[in-house]
C-alpha cells in the first residue's frame, strides 16, 4: 500500500485516534513525539500502514515510503530534536485545516 496517496492518516496512541496530515515529515514529528509509545498509523479506512513498539517500527506496508523518506526524517529529528516542526493536525470536523497540538 502506498502511504503517500492516502488523503491523511489516522494514528493510535494509547488507543486514541487523531488524524495527521500526510506529510513524511509530519509522520516522523508525530513518530518523534511518540518514541517510548505503541503508534499505529491507518489509512482512512482503518488499514494499518505503519506501526511501532516503543521506539522500533514494528511494521509497514510501504517498504520504499519507510526507507527513504520516514526513516531519515524521523533520524534526524532523533539526532536534533530542535528540527522537529510541530505535529499538524486535522480537526474532526472534515475540514482539511491544520492546528498545532
Amino acid at each position: 500500500m502506498n502511504i503517500e496517496e492516502q488523503p491523511y492518516l489516522v494514528a493510535y496512541t494509547n488507543g486514541q485516534p487523531v488524524l495527521l496530515i500526510n506529510t513524511p515529515e509530519n509522520t516522523a514529528a508525530y513518530f518523534a513525539e511518540h518514541i517510548l509509545e505503541d503508534v499505529r498509523l491507518c489509512t482512512p479506512d482503518n488499514n494499518t500502514i505503519v506501526s511501532s513498539c516503543g521506539p522500533f517500527i514494528d511494521r509497514c506496508t510501504d517498504m520504499n515510503y519507510l526507507n527513504n523518506q520516514l526513516v531519515p526524517k524521523l533520524t534526524a529529528y532523533q539526532i536534533n530534536p530542535s528540527l522537529k516542526p510541530d505535529v499538524q493536525y486535522i480537526r474532526n470536523n472534515g475540514r482539511n485545516s491544520a492546528l498545532s497540538r
